[in-house]
């Protein structure tokens, strides 16, 4: 796991606050460029997506799913996952 990956995660979130998904997205995707494996991108992807592609924000929180339990540190975002993957 690279930095970089992280500095993605990161400035995709503070593009998500300022409510500006397509960036938010754009450094979301970077951050799985970096580490495709890595479960905070898809799940922010999937967030991020549920509004206006129901189809890619539920494929990027199961894949979020399947992964978060590999890797510890996302035990807080799977209820979330979960209801978000229910409403879909």
């Amino acid at each position: 796991m690279g930095g970089d990956q992280e500095v993605s995660l990161y400035l995709g979130l503070a593009y998500a606050f300022k409510k500006e998904p397509e960036r938010a997205i754009q450094e979301f995707k970077k951050s799985l460029k970096w580490g495709p494996t890595f479960p905070p991108a898809h799940y922010y992807l999937g967030v991020q997506y549920q509004g206006w592609n129901p189809g890619l924000a539920k494929q990027h929180l199961q894949t979020f799913m399947k992964l978060a339990p590999l890797r510890p540190g996302y035990e807080n975002l799977q209820p979330r996952a979960e209801k978000i993957l229910n409403k879909l």
